[in-house]
């Protein structure tokens, strides 16, 4: 989680939503194995997380000096990094 963060972190928004769909297919692959040690409060992190969409990450403020997308991203990362810590 910690490497996808700081990918989004650095990367365009519109490299991260190109990427989006696969990495998240990936993370809920990953998640799905681990969800029954978590508990109930890392399912709904995941499920906000996976309910984006790629529009959604790649999303900017009409002037680009705002990255709405990776902002939401980001925190819908870190909800699910707060649930494993």
């Amino acid at each position: 989680m910690e490497k996808w963060r700081t990918e989004v972190e650095r990367n365009d928004p519109r490299k991260t939503a190109n990427e989006f769909s696969a990495k998240n297919s990936l993370f809920r692959g990953e998640a799905a194995k681990i969800r029954p040690d978590y508990g109930v409060n890392f399912e709904v992190a995941v499920r906000n997380l996976s309910s984006l969409r790629d529009s959604d990450v790649e999303e900017v403020s009409p002037d680009r000096t705002e990255m709405i997308g990776r902002e939401r991203l980001l925190t819908k990362i870190d909800a699910v990094i707060r649930c494993l810590n």
